[in-house]
């Protein structure tokens, strides 16, 4: 994903993929671009379960260490645990994966290009990321059950 963001006075592209978020938590809305301070809230919630889902040390990168551990150290016959435990993982991340890169569009573009921001949408990520960090939680409280 690149923000192609234009400078209007020498025509310079910047095609720098941003691995992180503008941290509205540490800036007065007041000193925000138009569409960061119009949608402010709904911004700060995304960027929140953004960084729960994307982050190295975010919960979804906390929780799923642990179950590959236990994925790891499995000793069922055939690999069994460690093999359905690694596909869900695998699941997981290309589910994280397709989510973190809708909300970086959609964070990038209020932030770096004065986008608008759709409250339906904001709202239909943030849900379907709670949906996922809620199922990893549930795998990681009882691997057991989960590698079944």
């Amino acid at each position: 994903m690149s923000s192609h963001l234009r400078d209007t006075t020498l025509g310079l592209r910047d095609d720098y993929s941003h691995d992180g978020r503008v941290l509205l938590e540490a800036l007065h809305p007041s000193a925000l671009p138009n569409a960061l301070r119009d949608d402010f809230d709904k911004l700060l919630s995304l960027g929140r379960v953004y960084k729960q889902i994307n982050a190295p040390f975010g919960e979804l990168a906390q929780k799923t260490l642990k179950i590959s551990t236990a994925a790891l150290v499995s000793n069922a016959g055939g690999d069994a645990v460690y093999t359905r435990l690694e596909n869900k993982l695998k699941a997981w991340g290309d589910w994280r994966d397709a989510l973190a890169r809708q909300m970086r569009d959609i964070l990038e573009g209020a932030a770096f290009g004065g986008k608008e921001v759709s409250d339906e949408r904001v709202e239909d990520l943030i849900e379907k990321a709670n949906a996922l960090l809620g199922q990893v939680r549930a795998c990681s409280a009882d691997m057991a059950a989960c590698a079944k």
